[in-house]
Formats: C-alpha cells, sequence, structure tokens
C-alpha cells in the first residue's frame, strides 16, 4: 500500500460529497446521509476483508478491531453470510 492510498480515499469521498450536495442543487437531500454514506464504506470494507482472509471471521475480526459477534451482525446485515458463515 502506497503512502499516497489514505488521501486518494479521502479525495473520493469528498469528491462524492460534492457531486451528490450539488446534484440537490438548493434542495436539502434526504436524511440519512451520515448512515447511507457509513454503509457505502463499511459493506466493502467487511466484505473485501473477508474475501483476503479467505472467509476467516476470526482474522477478519481482528484486523479490523472488532469482536467476532460483531462482524457476525455485519455479514449478516450486509447479507454476506451465505458466503462466510463458519
Amino acid at each position: 500500500m502506497t503512502s499516497k492510498s489514505p488521501t486518494s480515499l479521502v479525495d473520493s469521498i469528498e469528491r462524492f460529497l460534492n457531486k451528490y450536495f450539488d446534484d440537490h442543487g438548493h434542495s436539502l437531500p434526504p436524511p440519512g446521509l451520515y448512515d447511507r454514506v457509513l454503509k457505502m464504506i463499511e459493506e466493502p470494507l467487511v466484505r473485501i476483508s473477508l474475501e483476503r482472509m479467505s472467509g476467516n471471521q476470526q482474522k477478519t475480526a481482528h484486523i479490523l478491531g472488532m469482536s467476532r459477534n460483531t462482524l457476525r451482525k455485519k455479514i449478516e446485515n450486509f447479507n454476506l453470510e451465505r458466503s462466510y458463515k463458519e
């Protein structure tokens, strides 16, 4: 991973959010933006981490810094359970 990767992610998020607000012009966007953006980031983070850990939930939870139970809830919430049940 290069040192530019985190900046690249931040830049991508900033571009997305600026476009999102621009697309709404002078009207307010629908409520719940915070949760929608977090879900957009969290789902691929969990999915790709699981893929890279070959579906091992214990290792995935460890690298993500969460408990295995929390990871299992996220797997269920993102409908990933078919591929990653232990």
